[in-house]
């Protein structure tokens, strides 16, 4: 990801809330800070840190190096697996960083394909790194397959057996997202006609959040290896791939920004300008790019997100608040706490239901 500056200064409304200048930390799914200090204290097992604690210190150490020195991080997994273990290896990300969202992916992709073992390595995820570890192991195990075949068998996949025991349809549909991708070879269109043939309310909207976050990530580490990326326009794919803005905006709205090097200010401003769903999702995807500032300063949320018309502000702060309370749901509710009138009770269910709940009340602005 890329180093956000947040500019968002509306004294007009807030006279006694002085927001300018505020600069974000850089926001990325790869950064290792210092060895046990983690970012935040909630990790999301039961049994988190365990495994870690009780690993060969030399083990641990080279794991580590290897692990910061690495451009790819899954031939480092790979290596581990057998010695250090999953759990372990999970243990250590949620130390370094509990979102440790892009690591986990590829963590989960490794397990399974060591193991070949869907329910064993759906089990040994668990829901760490804010189910990431999952995700990674569902695109793995679809990912390689007939494109009919995952259609066909999507729904019923997510509703059924170990993934249904663990986690959220919605949670389920979001990893199918990325396998779609991965087995049409980043072919948008098709992956979101793939998203299509989920049968139940919602699901084909939190598949369209798993290919557009696919596609982000993709972007990002062509960057890492170097090559120049094109986008066909600004808010590419948004502009072009519209059946689901909001996924597509809360998952572009960072490569959107750190492009045209766009602060918070510009980016309402551009979403401000758009029309329908395209603005609803834009500024869905403005509360997600700054979850994380918002997080550190709760202050933040109300001139980030009272901006626009109602809606408008919906999709805002539910793109702050969903995942900020999928790791951490005390702190969202201190966020929401910060708001006034309406807003704070569509904030505190956001933060209640977190991600990928099916039936919300506002689903019908997401598609």
């Amino acid at each position: 990801m890329h180093a956000l500056q947040l500019h968002v200064v509306v004294a007009m409304l807030f006279a006694s809330l002085a927001v300018s200048a505020v600069s974000a930390a850089p926001h990325s799914d790869h950064q290792h800070p210092p060895e046990g200090q983690a970012n935040d204290a909630r990790v999301t097992r039961a049994d988190a840190g365990v495994a870690w604690a009780d690993a060969d210190a030399g083990l641990k150490a080279k794991f580590t190096a290897a692990f910061r020195a690495a451009k790819n991080v899954r031939p480092v997994f790979e290596q581990y697996l057998d010695t250090l273990g999953v759990r372990a290896m999970l243990d250590f990300l949620e130390i370094e960083d509990p979102r440790c969202h892009g690591d986990a992916h590829e963590l989960g992709k490794a397990l399974y394909a060591s193991n070949r073992d869907l329910g064993k390595s759906l089990m040994l995820c668990g829901d760490g790194c804010t189910n990431a570890c999952m995700h990674g192991v569902v695109s793995e195990a679809f990912g390689g397959r007939d494109y009919e075949a995952v259609v066909s068998e999507m729904s019923a996949f997510c509703t059924e057996g170990e993934i249904a025991r663990l986690h959220k349809p919605g949670n389920c549909a979001h990893g199918m997202g990325h396998a779609l991708m991965l087995l049409t070879r980043h072919d948008l269109g098709r992956s979101i006609e793939g998203c299509e043939r989920f049968t139940a309310p919602g699901m084909d909207y939190y598949c369209a959040t798993g290919v557009f976050m696919e596609y982000r990530d993709e972007l990002d580490n062509q960057r890492a290896a170097g090559k120049t990326v094109h986008r066909d326009s600004q808010l590419y794919p948004c502009d072009t791939y519209t059946r689901y803005p909001a996924a597509c905006y809360r998952y572009l709205m960072s490569t959107i920004s750190a492009e045209r090097d766009l602060d918070g200010s510009q980016l309402i401003d551009l979403c401000l300008a758009l029309a329908d769903r395209q603005r609803l999702g834009c500024f869905h995807g403005l509360g997600a790019v700054y979850s994380r500032d918002v997080a550190d300063n709760p202050a933040l949320l109300a001139p980030l997100c009272l901006r626009g018309g109602p809606q408008d502000q919906i999709m805002c702060i539910e793109g702050v608040i969903e995942k900020l309370a999928d790791f951490d749901e005390q702190r969202a509710i201190t966020v929401c706490n910060t708001l006034d009138g309406e807003n704070r009770p569509i904030c505190l269910v956001g933060a209640r239901d977190k991600m990928y709940q099916l039936d919300k009340a506002t689903m019908y602005l997401y598609r």
